[in-house]
C-alpha cells in the first residue's frame, strides 16, 4: 500500500508537472508576449513611459478578473508566471527608456544645430521658440520629428567647420547642401563619416573648400550624388588619378551622381572610376585631364557625361553598343578625334550631343537619323567633309530643335528636309561649302516651322535669296552673307515676319 501511495503520488507530481508546463508554454506565454510587443508599440508610438500605467498594473489587474484556486500547484503557476512577467516587463522598460533617453538626445543635439545655423547666417529670430521641423527655412523632418535635410546653399556664411560640429550628431541626416558658402579654403570635415548610415545626397559646391578628399568620404556607403564642384585641391592642379581613387572607392556602390566640374584636375583619371557600377551622371568638365578610358562610355547605368572644356583631353569615341542608356554625351572644347562612329546610331535614348570644338573627321553617319530622341546636335568646329545625309527627313528627327554644323568642310547641297523639320528652332550651318541654289520649287508649299535663328553665311550659295525663306513666320535672325546670292531683294518677302524688324539681316556677297 505504502508503495502504491508514492507511485500514485509520484503519478500526479509529474500530472503536475505536464500540466504547468502545458499552461506556461502553451497558454501564458501565447497570451503574454504577443500583449507585451502591442504594449511596446503603443508606448513608441505615444512617446511617454512616466505617465502611462505600467505593465504590471495591467496584467495585475486582469489577473484579479479570473477566477483564482488555492490549490498548492497553481500557486507555483502563478509565482512562475508573475516571474516570467516581470523579467518579460523590464526588457519593455528597457526599450521604451532607451527611446526617451534617444528623443532627448535629439532635443539636446537640436539646441546645439541652432548654433550651427545661425552660424551659417540663419535668423536668430527665426530660431527662437520654434520647432525645426516647420519654422525653420532649409530645414525638413521626418514623421518621427528627427532632421533629415539641411539646405543652407548661398547663406553667406564665412568661416570653419571642425568634425566636432553639432551638424554631425544629426544622424537621421539625408540631404545636406552647403553650396556657395565660404569655409575659408579649409578641409571637407572628417565628422561627415559620422552620417554614414543615412547621408545620400551631399552638395558642397562653390563652397572655398580645398586639400584632399578625406578618406572618409568613401565611408559614406549610401551615397546617392555628390557635388564638389569649383572646389581647390591645391593651388597647383592635383593628380586627377590620385583625387578620385577616394570617391572611386568600391564602397560607394550606390552613387549616382558625381559632379567634379572645375577642379583642377589634371593627368589620366585612371581606371578606378569604373568601381561606380551604379553612375548614371558624371561631370568631369572644365579640368586639365588628358586621357579617358574608352570603357567608360559602357557603364550599364550611365546616361549623362560631361567631359567638357578639358583642353588637353585627347581621345576616340567607341563602338556603342545596342542598349545603351546614353541620354547627353558632352565633349565640347577638347581634342577628341578620329570618325565618328556608325554605332552613335545605338544610342536610342540620346537626346543631347555636343561635339564643338574638337577634330572629328569624316562624313557625318547616317546613322544619326536613329536617333529619334535627339533634340540639341552640336558639331561645330571640327573637320567633318562630305554632304549632310539625305536621310535626316521629317519623321528620323522629329524632337530636333538646335543643330549646329557650323565651322566644318562639309560640302554639296543643302538638303530642303531640313527646313522641315517640326521642331528644329535654330540652324547654324555658317562656314562650310556648301554649293547650289536654294530652290523654292524643292521646298513644300505648306512649312510649318518655329524656325527662330538660321545661319547660311560663308557657303558657296547662289541664285536669288529664296522666297521659302518667307515662310518662316517665326524667324528673329537671318544671315545668308558671304555667299553668291545675286538680284534684289524685295521687302514684301519678309512682309509676314513679325519678329524680323528686330533682327539682323545680312546679304553682302
Amino acid at each position: 500500500m505504502v508503495t502504491m501511495g508514492a507511485t500514485n503520488s509520484k503519478t500526479v507530481l509529474e500530472d503536475a508537472h505536464r500540466l504547468y508546463v502545458f499552461l506556461v508554454d502553451v497558454i501564458l506565454f501565447p497570451l503574454i508576449l504577443p500583449s507585451l510587443f502591442l504594449y511596446a508599440i503603443f508606448k513608441f508610438i505615444r512617446r511617454i513611459s512616466t505617465t502611462t500605467t505600467t505593465t504590471t498594473t495591467l496584467l495585475k489587474a486582469k489577473a484579479r478578473t479570473t477566477t483564482t484556486t488555492t490549490t498548492p500547484m497553481v500557486r507555483k503557476i502563478k509565482e512562475t508566471t508573475q516571474s516570467i512577467i516581470g523579467q518579460e516587463e523590464v526588457k519593455l522598460l528597457e526599450i521604451v527608456t532607451g527611446i526617451e533617453d534617444e528623443h532627448e538626445e535629439g532635443f539636446m543635439v537640436e539646441r546645439q544645430f541652432v548654433g550651427f545655423l545661425i552660424g551659417l547666417g540663419v535668423s536668430q529670430s527665426g530660431l527662437a521658440n520654434t520647432d525645426c521641423c516647420t519654422s525653420w527655412e532649409g530645414v525638413s523632418c521626418d514623421h518621427f520629428g528627427y532632421v533629415i535635410r539641411l539646405d543652407s546653399s548661398e547663406s553667406g556664411f564665412v568661416g570653419n567647420i571642425d568634425s566636432n560640429n553639432s551638424l554631425f550628431n544629426l544622424y537621421h541626416l539625408q540631404t545636406v547642401n552647403l553650396a556657395n558658402n565660404d569655409f575659408n579654403s579649409s578641409s571637407i570635415p572628417a565628422g561627415f563619416a559620422r552620417l554614414n548610415r543615412s547621408l545620400t545626397h551631399l552638395d558642397l559646391s562653390s563652397s572655398n573648400f580645398s586639400g584632399m578628399v578625406p578618406l572618409e568620404i568613401s565611408q559614406l556607403t549610401n551615397l546617392i550624388s555628390l557635388d564638389l564642384s569649383y572646389f581647390i585641391p591645391y593651388a597647383s592642379a592635383t593628380s586627377a588619378q590620385e583625387w578620385l581613387s577616394v570617391i572611386a572607392s568600391a564602397e560607394l556602390h550606390h552613387l549616382q551622381v558625381l559632379t567634379l566640374s572645375d577642379c583642377n584636375l589634371a593627368g589620366s583619371i585612371g581606371t578606378s572610376m569604373l568601381n561606380l557600377s551604379s553612375l548614371s551622371h558624371l561631370d568631369l568638365s572644365d579640368n586639365h585631364i588628358t586621357d579617358f578610358p574608352q570603357q567608360m562610355f559602357h557603364l550599364p547605368n550611365l546616361k549623362v557625361l560631361d567631359l567638357s572644356h578639358n583642353s588637353h583631353l585627347t581621345g576616340s569615341l567607341p563602338e556603342f553598343p545596342t542598349g545603351s542608356i546614353i541620354q547627353q554625351l558632352i565633349l565640347t572644347d577638347t581634342i577628341f578625334f578620329g570618325r565618328i562612329p556608325h554605332s552613335i546610331g545605338n544610342l536610342k535614348q540620346l537626346a543631347f550631343l555636343v561635339l564643338g570644338g574638337n577634330n572629328f573627321e569624316g562624313e557625318i553617319p547616317s546613322s544619326f537619323s536613329k536617333l529619334s530622341h535627339l533634340e540639341f546636335l552640336d558639331m561645330s568646329s571640327n573637320k567633318l567633309s562630305g554632304p549632310i545625309p539625305s536621310s535626316y527627313a521629317n519623321n528620323d528627327l522629329p524632337n530636333l530643335t538646335y543643330l549646329d554644323l557650323s565651322n566644318n568642310q562639309l560640302n554639296g547641297t543643302i538638303p530642303p528636309s531640313l527646313f522641315t523639320l517640326p521642331s528644329l528652332q535654330e540652324m547654324y550651318l555658317d562656314q562650310n561649302k556648301f554649293i547650289g541654289i536654294l530652290d523654292d520649287e524643292a521646298f513644300p508649299n505648306s512649312i510649318s516651322s518655329p524656325l527662330t535663328m538660321l545661319d547660311l553665311s560663308y557657303n558657296l550659295l547662289e541664285g536669288n535669296i529664296p522666297k521659302f525663306i518667307s515662310k518662316f513666320t517665326s524667324l528673329e535672325y537671318l544671315d545668308l552673307s558671304s555667299n553668291n546670292f545675286h538680284g534684289a531683294v524685295d521687302p514684301r518677302m519678309f512682309a509676314s515676319l513679325k519678329t524680323f524688324p528686330r533682327s539682323i539681316f545680312h546679304t553682302t556677297s
